[in-house]
């Protein structure tokens, strides 16, 4: 008896030619993908600025920041309550800043602000450049990060608002390694679970790590009050307003009623 070779479909030419060349351009367009993704994520966002913490002129700049906050502090003192037991309110006023000074201000008076109020802080080796932008209705901040023996600029786009009552939230909406965009809740869901990886336990069991994660996903307020203290004096924050190339933040100076309380004008 012969022996029966096992059949086999053959392709003809024609169609094997187009299989091949439809894998091989498959395979050139997954490396061009991977190639344009690594060239997007190594590089900075087009806004992103060289800033000299050292320059005079950044020192300048961000010396008049707080000068000139200063002066508009000075020039809106709280008058006296039509009423008693009101508290002493000044008229709303309104402070505008450019990227460039909100930069100088982050990198040359910020770390100095912070370790004027935590003797033990220090600021974080891998971190430099913290930068912000600004557009219409957002605020994109961001910082250059060190890993290993590469710098890598990731920056997240904030929606912020202050509700009437005075909570402050700040939901993401993007979040940019170098210039390729990733939606923020995909990037926020990953950075829970993989937390363990990145975060230190100290830091990570910390109720205001979890706050801000919960900041960024829109499901909590970062603070309750929109209210600091500047020179022994009480600023509400009443309204932050991101324009294209600048934001414009509208204040109220109050004096409280009773030492470490404030009432009146919106509230407690």
């Amino acid at each position: 008896m012969r022996s029966r070779r096992p059949a086999y479909f053959v392709f003809p030419s024609q169609v094997r030619r187009l299989i091949i060349g439809g894998a091989i351009a498959l395979v050139f367009a997954a490396c061009v993908s991977v190639i344009i993704t690594l060239a997007l994520i190594r590089s900075s966002p087009r806004w992103w600025r060289t800033i000299l913490r050292e320059d005079p002129a950044t020192v300048e700049l961000a010396r008049r920041v707080e000068h000139d906050l200063i002066r508009y502090i000075n020039d809106n003192r709280p008058a006296p309550p039509a009423a008693p037991g009101e508290a002493w309110t000044s008229r709303p006023w309104k402070v505008t800043l450019t990227p460039e000074a909100a930069n100088a201000w982050l990198n040359v008076r910020l770390p100095l602000w912070l370790a004027n109020q935590r003797n033990e802080f220090h600021w974080p080796r891998n971190l430099s450049d913290l930068q912000v932008e600004f557009g219409d209705g957002e605020i994109i901040v961001g910082a250059r990060v060190r890993s290993g023996d590469r710098f890598q600029v990731v920056t997240t786009t904030l929606r912020p608002r202050i509700e009437s009552g005075g909570t402050v939230w700040i939901p993401a909406r993007w979040v940019n390694l170098g210039r390729l965009a990733l939606p923020a809740s995909w990037i926020l869901d990953r950075a829970r679970t993989g937390a363990a990886d990145y975060i230190p336990p100290a830091l990570r069991n910390l109720e205001q790590t979890q706050r801000l994660f919960r900041a960024f996903e829109g499901s909590e307020a970062i603070t309750d009050r929109s209210i600091f203290s500047w020179e022994g004096n009480h600023i509400r924050i009443l309204s932050v307003t991101p324009r294209p190339g600048a934001i414009d933040v509208t204040c109220q100076t109050i004096r409280p009623n009773e030492p470490g309380r404030i009432t009146g004008a919106g509230g407690q």
